[in-house]
């Protein structure tokens, strides 16, 4: 992963709690040299607000990523599976003492630990980590549901990963991937996909081709979620504050119908019905600071980084 896309992009589920306290969403650092390939690690947990028993639900929007989604079952057993690109957003409605963690890669960044062209995984595809990684991958869930609390599983994921990464067979980002993501970056995903064909001397067939490989979506998909992302980030910096006409504008948009339309197809609301959300909301905690990328060596994380899959 060509390290300097890290500082354009920053993949974001926006603001994933309507405004109570029964959820918290948290995001945690990897390891120095696992983040040209990792955003971050996150969490989710919830407690009952009060006596009714009420959860807020939980908005996961399209990010441009893959990740590794874990879940902590009451019984403390863990299980895990493969989550690819989404094209639209989807609303989880949690029980009480409900538990999910997770590695959110960067775009591409999944490659070196799938060890195969993301484009496999298109269409709604989530396989279970055991079906990926086998033995290896069992091991590792029976340490992470081990683990005495999200802080040690979190560390015990972030070793297992850069095992696997440290056995990975060099493969180099593919540099024109690499070059039409910044361009992508550097125009808030506002480009002619042909024109970014032309510029690499390649056919639009061609880059498809590649950049499926690499990203799990087309070209075409990609821009549309950057340019969302682009408007979630705007709405969460104005704290809701923020007008549609003046998002449409600074995303790049010709008008605010189309704005409108690309919104409502990601998000499953209006922007108007996003900011208000927006607006409510107080619970978007991140942790950035958490030293997750505290040393782990066991046997059971150099047996998942050998497995071939």
């Amino acid at each position: 992963m060509h390290e300097h896309l890290v500082k354009w992009f920053t993949p974001s589920q926006g603001l994933p709690v309507s405004g109570r306290s029964s959820v918290q969403y948290r995001e945690y650092s990897p390891s120095p040299s696992l983040r040209p390939h990792i955003a971050c690690y996150w969490s989710v947990t919830t407690r009952a607000e009060d006596d009714t028993g009420e959860f807020d639900d939980i908005l996961v929007i399209p990010d441009g990523c893959f990740d590794f989604v874990f879940t902590v079952s009451r019984h403390r057993t863990v299980s895990g599976h493969l989550s690819g690109v989404m094209e639209s957003a989807f609303t989880i409605y949690p029980g009480p003492d409900t538990a999910w963690f997770g590695v959110r890669f960067r775009p591409g960044g999944a490659v070196p630990f799938l060890r195969s062209p993301l484009s496999l995984y298109r269409g709604g595809s989530s396989p279970s980590l055991t079906e990926l990684f086998g033995d290896g991958a069992l091991r590792l869930l029976d340490r992470l549901a081990d683990a005495e609390d999200l802080p040690t599983r979190i560390r015990v994921l972030d070793a297992a990963l850069q095992q696997r990464l440290s056995v990975s067979p060099d493969e180099p980002f593919d540099p024109l991937v690499a070059n039409v993501l910044h361009e992508m970056y550097r125009h808030s995903g506002n480009v002619r996909i042909h024109e970014l064909a032309a510029r690499e001397a390649v056919s639009p067939r061609q880059l498809l081709r590649r950049f499926e490989m690499w990203t799990g979506c087309s070209p075409k998909q990609f821009c549309r979620v950057v340019r969302f992302q682009r408007a979630v980030d705007l709405i969460a910096k104005s704290t809701g504050q923020i007008q549609g006409a003046d998002l449409a504008y600074q995303c790049g948009y010709a008008d605010q119908a189309h704005f409108v339309r690309d919104f409502r197809a990601l998000a499953g609301m209006s922007p108007g019905h996003y900011i208000r959300r927006a607006s409510m909301s107080d619970l978007f905690n991140t942790d950035r600071s958490f030293p997750a990328y505290h040393r782990i060596e066991t046997s059971e994380e150099a047996e998942f980084a050998n497995e071939t899959g």
